[in-house]
């Protein structure tokens, strides 16, 4: 079970210090949900150091949650790789099994509500994935509590990677558009993806919470 509650806790990056840390893990949007239960917490961040020639495509989404009745925090990460050129994506949940997909294009809608169907199920194999390895059973009371067993927080990953992927995509285009002509370096590009990305957080924010609440659905 360490290996899903334990996530590397990176300390926030100025925007106007990124490029003098390429090696950092910059986050890009933080939003806290609470429910009767429980209390929810998304980040997303980007590895500068994993920038391609593509472009800024790797990013990592934590969901942290901490029931109300006790101090216990659990916290669960997708690492989520988008191509830009709109073709076959990856996410994989806790270190685990990459899983590919593709997604409809109104999916690259920030505003469309419905999280695309290709994303539910690599989410669902790669959470399914560990419940086989860590031997859990749903039906196991001990196991109830368990994060890969809350709903929500799994519905959270899936609207997280929605989102993201679409906003990533969306602000890159727009970057290499505002610039019109190549970028001189890769600090000057990233400089302006980070830019573009915090200048949408709230936005972002916005449509993961939305989403997530639109399309709560039983876990399997």
């Amino acid at each position: 079970m360490d290996a899903i509650r334990q996530v590397t806790e990176n300390k926030h990056v100025p925007l106007d210090s990124v490029v003098f840390d390429r090696n950092a893990w910059i986050e890009l949007c933080k939003i806290n949900h609470k429910t009767a239960e429980c209390h929810y917490t998304v980040r997303l961040e980007t590895d500068l150091s994993s920038v391609s020639l593509e472009g800024m495509n790797q990013f990592r989404i934590s969901v942290s949650s901490q029931h109300k009745s006790s101090d216990q925090t659990e916290t669960i990460w997708a690492a989520l790789e988008i191509n830009l050129r709109q073709e076959m994506n990856s996410v994989s949940i806790a270190d685990g099994t990459p899983y590919f997909f593709t997604i409809t294009g109104k999916s690259l809608d920030l505003d469309h509500m419905e999280v695309d169907s290709s994303i539910h199920e690599v989410v669902d194999l790669g959470l399914m994935d560990h419940k086989i390895l860590l031997g859990f059973k749903p039906s196991c009371e001990q196991h109830t509590a368990s994060i890969l067993f809350d709903s929500f927080s799994c519905m959270l990953i899936k609207a997280s990677v929605s989102a993201l992927l679409a906003q990533a995509t969306e602000s890159h285009k727009q970057v290499i558009n505002n610039a019109g002509r190549l970028f001189a370096s890769r600090q000057d590009y990233v400089r302006d993806m980070c830019n573009n990305l915090a200048g949408r957080a709230e936005a972002l924010s916005a449509s993961i919470t939305n989403k997530a609440l639109h399309n709560q659905q039983p876990l399997l």
